[in-house]
């Protein structure tokens, strides 16, 4: 296990705080993994140091004329103010060494629209668009405000793409997001709250461990054993955590510990530690995505949803299926049959996951039938508000391409895969 997100939640007044608020977190972090990595009883290798801030639209400004038709249509204006601000983020990043910041969430259709503007700043930033899940009974006008929405969102993906073919890969749409969830794109800090810790896993390996030792036991012994095995990890974690932001001097400011974010999560330095692997091994090789794979998924999800007493839990505790963030992932998904769609996604969702996460899409498809994509949305804060659960969508659309085609992206946090259908 090591920890891939120690995310730092901080609060932003106005622009004008960011490089003093950048540089007590990003000192903050670094202290931590420092004390994380070098203890001798519970340390275990910190993979990044991460700060979400506050919804940007507290505090970074207006945007009713950032839209993305032509966000630098001019150097005046508003729309040249939130270019602007965003390189002042950007400088700020780069000046703390800081290689991940989430914006939070856009609440509204301008600030989803700005999003475009603030991203192509930096390959650091990162930010979402809060959508929310309306009831029939919450009025027409609340109902037609969310599809204004979820089209915005849909435009944002497209000209993401067009800025550049990783931007999507840094936003996504959330359905019951909570503030301190510390995986990126959407983790944001509740402004209410002082500064908070959370940290975000990379555990796949525990998962193959625990099926490994009960082969032939049944899912309800495979899941009391990875239960078992997470516990002697994640508690002395806590423990130690804790103990750190104790030892701080007194005079320092406030910091709380979040939680941890229990959730499956896989690896891609360790193919042979793939979730895939963990399924096959009670539902035979090759049938990953077959009958059976919504039981598999149910029972991790017992564990890291409703089990682990004694541990302070944050975010989306389920299961992340990430398409091209998993080797096996992907190649099940690249098979002449493909072994899963987006629509099977959002079946394991309904027990146990975290939405539609890292699934490549022709950017044709995606401008051609936009309504699919506002659909498939509507579909993810369907389900979220029937399970109560936080889910997010985060789809990357590939210019030039068709279903079937394999992507050629050149990142070290994605693993290249078949287009997927859009359901």
């Amino acid at each position: 296990m090591k920890i891939r997100a120690l995310t730092i939640g901080i609060k932003i007044e106005s622009i004008n705080d960011i490089e003093d608020a950048f540089l007590r977190a990003s000192a903050l972090g670094c202290e931590l993994k420092k004390g994380i990595e070098e203890d001798s009883r519970n340390g275990m290798e910190v993979q990044t140091i991460r700060i979400a801030t506050n919804s940007f639209e507290d505090w970074i400004g207006c945007f009713e004329d950032a839209g993305i038709e032509d966000p630098r249509a001019s150097n005046s204006g508003k729309s040249a103010t939130v270019a602007e601000r965003a390189s002042r983020i950007a400088r700020a990043c780069e000046a703390t060494g800081l290689e991940f910041c989430s914006l939070g969430p856009a609440r509204s259709v301008e600030g989803i629209l700005a999003i475009p503007t603030l991203l192509k700043a930096s390959s650091c930033i990162s930010a979402s668009a809060g959508l929310q899940c309306c009831e029939l009974t919450d009025g027409c006008d609340k109902e037609i405000l969310e599809g204004k929405k979820r089209d915005a969102v849909v435009k944002v993906m497209a000209q993401l793409t067009l800025d550049g073919e990783l931007g999507n890969f840094r936003f996504a749409a959330g359905v019951n997001i909570e503030a301190n969830t510390p995986f990126f794109p959407v983790a944001f800090h509740d402004p209410s709250a002082p500064t908070t810790v959370s940290i975000g896993t990379e555990n796949s390996d525990l998962v193959v461990n625990a099926f490994q030792d009960t082969v032939g036991s049944g899912l309800n012994e495979a899941a009391r054993r990875l239960e078992t095995l997470m516990e002697a990890q994640l508690l002395p974690l806590q423990d130690l955590v804790r103990r750190l932001l104790m030892a701080r001097p007194s005079d320092c400011p406030s910091v709380v510990f979040g939680g941890i974010d229990t959730s499956i999560n896989p690896s891609l330095q360790s193919p042979e530690h793939s979730l895939v692997r963990a399924y096959e091994m009670v539902l035979g090789e090759g049938n990953f995505g077959r009958s059976g794979t919504l039981a598999v998924s149910e029972a991790l999800t017992r564990v890291v949803h409703a089990g682990l007493p004694g541990l302070t839990k944050v975010g989306f505790c389920g299961l992340m299926l990430p398409a091209m963030e998993d080797t096996l992932l992907a190649a099940r998904a690249s098979q002449d049959r493909p072994a899963y769609g987006i629509s099977d996604l959002l079946t394991y969702s309904a027990v146990c996951g975290v939405g539609v996460d890292t699934v490549p899409v022709s950017l044709s498809d995606v401008q051609a039938m936009p309504q699919r994509v506002a659909a498939l949305l509507l579909d993810v804060a369907a389900l979220s508000r029937k399970k109560g659960r936080p889910l997010a969508c985060r789809l990357l659309p590939v210019v030039g391409a068709k279903v079937g085609h394999m992507t050629s992206f050149s990142s070290p946090y994605l693993v290249n895969a078949r287009i997927f259908a859009l359901p």
